[in-house]
């Protein structure tokens, strides 16, 4: 979840958190709370702060805490794998892998690299009056396989949804979306976004505002986009196809209860 569509749910609700699991797995692993939201509006804001806590990935990833006496997390080459501990469980999983690109930091860990900005965590404690747990945190980026690459720049699901719930009319009129790769005429691949809106009445005036949104957007987020936009501008321009609700590539998406970001076949 962008901060973006956080803010945009606030509209609708008091408080907005998150909660990490998997289906094949547990849905309670890890949670926000007031804390790890600060902290991560924080990173948003201080972008040597983000590469403080979470390396060099220009995406902002979810922040969560979790308990370790029930789930035992590891991170092998980037991927978040679990041990469900709790003994009451039936058939509990043993290192799973989730396949989720991820880290974590223990209370300490997080508490001496947010002193390296100068910032307190107890103090932030105090701000967001949330009572002191001394838990370790789990970053998660997202899918590892949730990615399009073209011209040496990957394109994730999360930089098209920061881009969209940074514009209120985009994220009042566009229902869903997914991303893929388009051959062009001459057989090179071409990022395609394709768009569920809520309303064809809008088509024109979505179409215009990805238009100028769109490149922006991802040269502001992806420092690998901008150069290749720079060294093969055409190869990197977006293509953008617009669709009513349930059509095209979300002809299913009433059959699922997740949403797909990535689309394997061509978008038309």
């Amino acid at each position: 979840m962008s901060e973006g569509l956080r803010d945009y749910l606030l509209k609708f609700a008091g408080r907005v958190y998150s909660g990490y699991g998997a289906s094949d797995l547990e849905i309670g692993i890890a949670g926000e709370n007031p804390l790890t939201v600060m902290i991560r509006k924080l990173c948003l804001e201080n972008a040597d702060l983000r590469k403080t806590l979470f390396g060099d990935d220009h995406r902002l990833p979810m922040l969560f805490q979790y308990n370790p006496l029930d789930h035992f997390i590891e991170i092998i080459d980037k991927e978040i794998v679990v041990t469900i501990s709790k003994p009451w469980t039936l058939s509990p999983r043993i290192r799973y892998n989730i396949r989720d690109e991820g880290g974590m930091l223990t209370f300490d860990d997080m508490k001496k690299r947010l002193e390296k900005h100068n910032i307190d965590i107890l103090e932030l404690e105090r701000k967001c009056d949330y009572p002191r747990w001394y838990l370790p945190f789990l970053f998660v980026f997202g899918r590892k396989d949730s990615t399009v690459s073209v011209m040496g720049a990957n394109i994730y699901p999360e930089d098209v949804e920061s881009i969209v719930y940074s514009d209120s009319f985009l994220s009042g009129n566009i229902n869903s979306f997914c991303i893929s790769l388009e051959e062009d005429a001459q057989g090179n691949p071409r990022p395609c976004f394709s768009f569920e809106l809520a309303d064809m009445k809008q088509k024109g005036e979505v179409e215009k505002r990805l238009k100028e949104l769109m490149v922006a957007g991802l040269e502001r987020l992806s420092v690998d986009y901008k150069k290749a936009r720079e060294e093969y501008p055409q190869a990197v321009e977006p293509v953008l196809r617009l669709y009513g609700i349930c059509e095209g590539p979300f002809k299913d998406n009433n059959a699922r209860i997740k949403k797909r970001y990535i689309y394997t076949t061509e978008c038309r």
